[in-house]
């Protein structure tokens, strides 16, 4: 729960930074105490990513709300919300950011991709 989260927060801190829709990661997996995303290099520009990292650290320290509702018309179908943010998506989440806790950030530029591995401590 807390890595699927800190995965889709950092995408969208990545959003908000860039001024830019990403789009999916090229590649996205969750393993035992790190997750990882990784995006074609294009996607937006690497020197963003310390300004992401100090916001995320900063943000889940908060009591920011996450929520996941159904879709409406779609059964099957569910969305993750927080900070103004929507992502589609069925998996299962914190409620609250400040429970993912602590993590460190390794970033990877290599073979024209950029890897976020986030690693819960």
């Amino acid at each position: 729960m807390k890595l699927h989260t800190s995965l889709h927060l950092y995408h969208v801190l990545i959003e908000e930074t860039s001024g830019a829709k990403l789009n999916d990661p090229l590649l996205s997996t969750i393993e035992d105490g790190y997750a990882v995303n990784k995006y074609d290099e294009k996607a937006f520009d690497i020197n963003i990513l310390e300004e992401v990292t100090n916001r995320f650290k900063e943000l889940i320290k908060t009591d920011t709300k996450v929520t996941t509702y159904p879709d409406e018309e779609r059964e099957n179908y569910r969305y993750w919300e927080s900070m103004n943010y929507v992502i589609p998506c069925g998996g299962i989440h914190v409620d609250n950011l400040n429970e993912i806790d602590d993590a460190d950030i390794e970033i990877t530029h290599k073979k024209k991709a950029i890897s976020v591995k986030i690693i819960l401590k």
